[in-house]
């Protein structure tokens, strides 16, 4: 539903946003940056986290590529991930499909990291 307010409040956000962009360069920089993938698994109306997941950003072309391990809040924290890059996130973990998706190059940095949630499928049997 359309109400003034949520114009107002959509306005704001947007300019908190480009301003960011345009005066702090946190979008688009070389900057190094935190990387923080959430492996989660659908089970009903939840999203349960998927420890012990094999975790992997590599870059499009040759550069260096990043590896962890989820823990059990299905966490895994990559540190200097250079920004600007597409990288590609391969997951793999036993008794699901193996996830293959991309870390958008210009995610902004919420306290210095970028979040991002992978959904797993459980593999068929």
């Amino acid at each position: 539903m359309f109400t003034w307010r949520r114009l107002a409040l959509g306005l704001l956000v947007c300019a908190g946003v480009c301003s960011c962009a345009l005066v702090s360069g946190c979008r688009g920089s070389r900057a190094p940056r935190a990387v923080q993938i959430y492996v989660v698994q659908r089970s009903g109306n939840e999203l349960l986290p998927v420890a012990g997941a094999q975790v992997t950003l590599v870059p499009p072309a040759s550069g260096e590529q990043f590896e962890g391990v989820t823990d059990a809040s299905g966490a895994v924290l990559f540190e200097n991930v250079p920004s600007g890059v597409r990288y590609a996130i391969v997951v793999v973990a036993t008794g699901f499909e193996n996830y293959l998706g991309q870390l958008p190059p210009d995610t902004i940095a919420v306290a210095g990291v970028v979040t991002q949630f992978v959904e797993l499928t459980a593999a068929e049997q």
